[in-house]
């Protein structure tokens, strides 16, 4: 999945504050162009950082999954019947259990019960199998039990200094950029319209819209339920 180019959305960003009444544009418009100023600009970039990580946190902690949550997912090394699950916020993904040093998907048990009765009753079910249970963060499963032999995909996010936003959020990022810049409450009201939309768009992302409609269409909902 192609992600935010920050670049491109502080541009976008830097063009709708200039455009704002005096007031508020005369911070920003010596932020454009090859004399920029580095502070300026700086203080742009950390605002978008910091929504990016608010959207992709949503993403990772959508209650009932989401169509991008994949590109966050990462592979725990190998663990022992037992042990935690890396840290992370959100669902886990998929489980790999070894039997006889082969990797494969493993399929969710019923109970951590029948982990253990697979366990003690081996013979009964054919030697180890590729079951597991999560419980409290903590996995069992039925694979090989001499060494660690479980694998869990879970949901990670390092923030850097890039987006890593899908690009089909690239608006909800630029609106809650801009709203982020409020300096002073008397500018609370030029600044409303875009915190708005932010919150609408961030609620359409917590439960899993994979488009965001253009901004026309989010203020027309807006003033039918305003």
């Amino acid at each position: 999945m192609a992600v935010c180019d920050i670049t491109l959305v502080r541009k976008q960003v830097l063009e709708k504050l200039v455009a704002m009444p005096r007031a508020i544009s005369q911070r920003y418009t010596d932020a454009i162009g090859e004399g920029s100023d580095y502070a300026v600009l700086q203080e742009i970039t950390d605002g978008i950082l910091l929504v990016d990580e608010s959207i992709c946190t949503d993403i990772i902690s959508a209650p009932s999954g989401h169509p991008y949550a994949s590109q966050f997912m990462t592979l725990s090394a190998a663990l022992s019947n037992g042990d935690k699950v890396p840290g992370h916020i959100g669902s886990y993904g998929d489980v790999r259990v070894a039997v006889a040093t082969v990797y494969g998907p493993s399929e969710e048990a019923k109970s951590r019960g029948d982990i253990l009765r697979m366990i003690d009753n081996a013979a009964l079910y054919g030697g180890p199998s590729r079951f597991h249970w999560i419980e409290n963060n903590f996995i069992f499963h039925a694979g090989d039990q001499d060494v660690p032999s479980v694998k869990v995909y879970y949901p990670v996010f390092s923030k850097t200094a890039a987006c890593q936003t899908p690009d089909n959020y690239t608006e909800v990022l630029q609106y809650g950029s801009i709203q982020i810049q409020q300096k002073m409450d008397s500018e609370a009201a030029f600044f409303k319209d875009y915190r708005d939309l932010y919150l609408i768009g961030r609620q359409m992302i917590k439960s899993g819209a994979e488009f965001i409609p253009p901004q026309q269409q989010l203020e027309a909902a807006m003033r039918r339920t305003g």
